[in-house]
């Protein structure tokens, strides 16, 4: 499997799924891990290592936003994978729908992205209540950048796998998203 391909996956989920994405890793030899503290974990505590691949995730794309001097914040990160590279528009309703976020909350996002020149906003002609929502130009950067820490997070979180092993760590994230969606 193709880091830069499961990278690019990354961008087709949405936010529930990224989440459980970069918390999810294959339960391989689980006694052998040790954490923080290196004390090994029982084998019951895979959820405890999911979480702490989160935060290990989080804090990383935190880190590495304020190195890069990216202006968003890390959790606004999925308006710009949900928004199409190629600058087309997107109807403000789908975002949030996609996002699965109040549409107040994503308002005040966009409002904030629209400010700094990264988010274009305008009005649909036929439906004055339906709102266009795409990228700048200048927010292509922003997306380039957020892919490449996406590329490097994977790159470090599976450094010790050979292609197999990738592509069986992407066939049982694939099968956890589709249990997990069961349980919504």
């Amino acid at each position: 499997m193709d880091l830069l391909f499961f990278s690019c996956a990354l961008k087709n989920l949405d936010t529930y799924n990224k989440i459980v994405l970069t918390k999810i890793i294959i339960r391989v030899n689980i006694n052998s891990y040790p954490n923080e503290r290196g004390e090994k974990m029982k084998s019951g505590c895979i959820l405890t290592k999911i979480n702490e691949i989160s935060s290990i995730s989080n804090k990383f794309i935190a880190r590495k936003i304020k190195e890069e001097g990216l202006p968003i914040l890390p959790n606004h990160i999925p308006l710009f994978y949900i928004l199409p590279e190629d600058g087309s528009p997107l109807i403000f309703n789908e975002i949030s729908n996609i996002w699965k976020i109040s549409k107040s909350s994503l308002s005040d996002i966009i409002n904030k992205y629209e400010n700094q020149g990264l988010i274009k906003k305008c009005n649909c002609s036929e439906d004055k209540r339906s709102v266009y929502i795409s990228l700048n130009p200048e927010a292509l950067y922003i997306v380039q950048k957020l892919l490449s820490i996406d590329a490097e997070f994977l790159d470090l979180m599976l450094n010790d796998f050979d292609d197999n092993k990738k592509q069986i760590f992407e066939e049982n994230i694939n099968k956890v998203l589709k249990n997990t969606e069961k349980m919504r």
